[in-house]
């Protein structure tokens, strides 16, 4: 009887560690995952950098706004297909973690049936030590996907307010957001001036 215990308890200590070299694998996947990951988001706000800075200069530039606002057209574009690359990922994360609580709900139910822990030891601390790796990688998997939801979510936002404010340039109008008052009047000359300029929003 011994001996088949044994022989059990050896199966069941090759299967656990088969299990936890494959969820080593997957881990190292995951981490390998999430620097490509940076480094795309590292890319995305320089872009993002340099549409701000492009806005800066707009005021000043007035004239050339309709070709500007074509290449930003195109920027936006290459963003969008960006923000579509991050939502791929985003997905790809939400399957990882759901495959990974249903892991943690089967060694849940597999340690509820363990019957008697003296002679299964060993089976319950690999159970155990794999049940806590598959913890700790939900709870990382769970804080890179809000994380990359919300810069996904600003990114978004961002780009929508650029392509307003271009819209208004194109079209003569001012800004929206524009406060100011008539500073001096000239009837003699049918003009008024402005306390407020380019900067503020005027066009």
């Amino acid at each position: 009887m011994a001996n088949v215990f044994g022989i059990l308890t050896a199966i069941v200590l090759a299967l656990s560690a088969f299990v936890a070299f494959k969820n080593k694998a997957r881990y190292e996947a995951t981490i390998a995952s999430t620097i490509a990951l940076k480094a795309k988001l590292v890319e995305n706000q320089g872009k993002l950098t340099a549409k701000q800075q492009i806005l800066a200069a707009l005021p000043a530039e007035i004239s050339g706004v309709n070709g500007e606002v074509e290449k930003l057209t195109g920027d936006e574009t290459a963003q969008k297909k960006t923000n579509d690359g991050l939502t791929e990922q985003i997905t790809k994360m939400t399957t990882t973690i759901a495959a990974n609580n249903a892991k943690l709900d089967g060694i849940r139910e597999k340690t509820e049936k363990t019957g008697n822990l003296q002679e299964l030891a060993s089976k319950m601390r690999a159970t155990n030590a794999e049940l806590a790796e598959l913890t700790v990688s939900t709870d990382t998997a769970n804080a890179k996907l809000a994380n990359l939801t919300a810069q996904n979510s600003a990114t978004e936002s961002q780009v929508n307010a650029a392509k307003a404010r271009f819209e208004n340039y194109a079209s003569g109008q001012s800004l929206p957001v524009l406060n100011t008052r008539i500073r001096s009047i000239y009837p003699n000359w049918g003009f008024v001036t402005l306390a407020a300029g380019n900067n503020a929003g005027v066009v």
